[in-house]
């Protein structure tokens, strides 16, 4: 099961305002979608930008975050993806999200719903100023249940001799 195809809403907002910095939808057509957003002349000489990137394919999220040379601090904010929905043969829900790169002391909490994951970032000071972090997705799938339309199936075949002989009428034994 892949995301292609599907609508995936991306969020970034920042703790606490009312706004949300981002929000776009996107068609899935490769095996990953990417969200980008620029933050122009955030540095404190006016003249460095700021650049956030998530990156969500089928079973994971990279995160990417360029805050530029003259950044001091960064508020909480968080990442959102939303209307995750599988497509194909095998619709799948979410069942965790794990971080698997990156410093684990950035990340102030990761949430889901069985289509939607948040992620929660802490604020600090005097960051780095490229960061990166990768986040596994598990993803449970189910087959279609097949049950009922095998038991169904198998009462045709064997009410078949049956609706036979009734429809041929009495043997000829019966007659006599």
């Amino acid at each position: 099961a892949v995301l292609i195809g599907d609508s995936v809403r991306g969020q970034l907002g920042f703790t606490g305002l009312p706004t949300l910095a981002f929000d776009e939808i996107a068609t899935v057509t490769d095996p990953d979608v990417e969200f980008s957003i620029v933050f122009p002349f955030l540095g404190a000489g006016g003249g460095e930008s700021a650049l956030d990137t998530a990156n969500l394919s089928g079973n994971s999220i990279d995160i990417f975050s360029d805050l530029g040379a003259d950044i001091i601090a960064t508020p909480a904010f968080f990442w959102k993806f939303s209307d995750l929905d599988w497509v194909g043969n095998t619709p799948g829900i979410i069942t965790g999200v794990t971080l698997t790169s990156g410093p684990a002391v950035d990340v102030a909490n990761i949430g889901w719903t069985d289509n939607s994951i948040t992620i929660d970032f802490n604020e600090y000071f005097n960051p780095p100023q490229v960061r990166n972090w990768s986040f596994d997705i598990q993803t449970q799938h189910s087959v279609p249940d097949n049950g009922p339309t095998l038991i169904m199936l198998g009462l045709t075949f064997l009410g078949i001799p049956y609706a036979r002989k009734k429809l041929a009428g009495p043997t000829t034994a019966a007659k006599l």
